[in-house]
C-alpha cells in the first residue's frame, strides 16, 4: 500500500468523536526509541478518549513501517501523518493542525510517559478548570542514570495574580494544554530553543496553570542531542527570548509580566 492510500485510509478509520486528549509525536529516524513511546501512550489506563497522532516524517531507517505497524493495529486511535521533516516547531504545528481534542500534547519519539499520564493529568485540568497542567520529569542518559526536573514549585496558579509563572520550565514535553491557548501562537520553525520561543507565551495567555507533582514524563538525553552539541545554532536563544519580548509587549501583557521575562535573558 502507498503512502496516499494508506493515509486516506486511516483517516476514514480514525473518525472517533470528540476525543479530549490529542497527542502529537513526530517520527523521523528513531526506529530504535519509537516502540517504547508508542506503546507508553496506547497503554495509558484512562477512560479518556485519545487520539494519537504520529508525523511520520518520511524516515529512512525503518521508523517508518514500525508506524504503520500501530496504525494498523489501533486504527481508531492512531492517525499518521506524512510530511516533510521541518523541525520541532514545524511538527508541532503540524500536530495542531490536525487535532481535534480539547487538550494537547507532544512527546518527543525517543521519550515515554508514565501509564497514567493522561488519566492524573486531565483530573487535575478538569479539577483545577487549568488552561495549562505541568508535571515533573526524569531525565535518563544513555547508562540509564536518571535525574529528577521539577516542574515548578506550586500546585495552582491564577496567572494575573503570578504573572512570573511564565518562566517555569519551558519545555512542552511536561504540559498538557487546552488547544484553545494555541490560538493566535505557532512555534517557531528552522531554530533551536522552539519551546523557548512558544510555551512562555501560552502561559501568558492561561488564566490558570496547575500542576502534578509526580514525575510522569521521562526524557531521554541522548548523547548527540542539542544539550550535548556544539553548534552556532545555540545562539537561537536569544531569537526565540526576543519572540517572546515581542509578543508579550504587543498584546500589551502587565509589565509584571515584562519584568519576569526579561530575567530571562540573565
Amino acid at each position: 500500500m502507498d503512502a496516499f492510500s494508506y493515509e486516506l485510509k486511516n483517516n476514514v478509520l480514525n473518525a472517533v468523536p470528540e476525543p479530549m486528549v490529542s497527542i502529537r509525536t513526530s517520527a523521523y529516524n528513531h526506529a530504535g526509541y519509537i516502540r517504547e513511546c508508542i506503546e507508553g501512550i496506547l497503554n495509558q489506563k484512562t477512560d479518556f478518549k485519545f487520539e494519537y497522532i504520529i508525523g511520520e516524517d518520511f524516515s529512512t531507517d525503518g521508523t517508518r513501517e514500525i508506524v504503520f505497524e500501530y496504525a494498523e493495529k489501533y486504527p481508531t486511535i492512531v492517525k499518521v501523518i506524512h510530511k516533510p521533516n521541518g523541525g520541532h516547531g514545524d511538527a508541532v504545528t503540524c500536530g495542531l493542525q490536525h487535532a481535534t481534542g480539547k487538550y494537547f500534547k507532544v512527546v518527543d519519539s525517543d521519550d515515554w510517559v508514565s501509564h497514567d499520564y493522561v488519566s492524573k493529568m486531565v483530573d487535575s485540568m478538569i479539577e483545577n478548570q487549568s488552561d495549562v497542567v505541568c508535571c515533573d520529569m526524569e531525565y535518563v542518559d544513555d547508562d540509564e542514570n536518571r535525574t529528577y526536573s521539577s516542574g515548578g514549585d506550586f500546585s495552582v496558579v491564577h496567572v494575573d495574580e503570578h504573572p512570573e509563572i511564565i518562566t517555569i520550565n519551558n519545555s512542552a514535553c511536561n504540559k498538557l494544554i487546552k488547544r484553545k491557548c494555541f490560538e493566535h501562537i505557532e512555534f517557531p520553525k528552522g531554530i533551536w530553543y522552539e519551546d523557548l520561543g512558544s510555551i512562555p507565551m501560552i502561559l501568558s495567555e492561561a488564566k490558570i496553570v496547575s500542576k502534578v507533582s509526580e514525575p510522569l514524563y521521562f526524557y531521554y538525553q541522548r548523547s548527540g542531542s542539542i544539550s550535548h552539541t556544539e553548534n552556532s545554532k545555540i545562539f537561537d536563544i536569544y531569537c526565540s527570548l526576543e519572540k517572546v519580548r515581542q509578543y508579550l509587549s504587543e498584546q500589551g501583557k502587565p509589565a509584571s509580566m515584562l519584568k519576569a521575562w526579561m530575567s530571562m535573558y540573565v
